[in-house]
């Protein structure tokens, strides 16, 4: 078996802050999206960068509401969310035409910019 081994993760494998709440519910309400790393907010979804990524531009379509199966969202959020898909398929297209190495606070600013285009 291969295994994919990103150093710049080891500070979350080894460390990272256990939290007892859901961080995609405690993260659109912190007040800083620069913090948390949200580079979109939609009405029914976000968009938000993972902290620890395997690239630059590793991010997760969140929707607000907080749902165990992807079925119970409703037809509005999940038409939010493919559409959010298809926006950021095509700025990640254009900001990374091949992947290079950043730092998450680049890829966030040139993100939230290419995304308020």
């Amino acid at each position: 078996m291969d295994y994919l081994w990103t150093p710049w993760r080891y500070a979350y494998v080894t460390g990272a802050a256990k939290t007892t709440g859901c961080i995609f519910c405690d993260a659109p309400n912190e007040g800083d999206d620069e913090k948390v790393r949200i580079v979109h907010r939609g009405q029914h979804c976000y968009i938000i960068l993972n902290t620890f990524p395997y690239t630059p531009g590793h991010v997760m379509i969140v929707p607000y509401d907080h749902l165990d199966e992807l079925h119970k969202l409703k037809p509005y959020a999940a038409h939010e969310l493919v559409d959010l898909s298809q926006k950021m398929e095509t700025v990640l297209g254009e900001l990374y035409p091949r992947v290079l190495p950043e730092t998450l606070e680049k890829t966030w600013k040139k993100i939230g910019e290419a995304f308020r285009r």
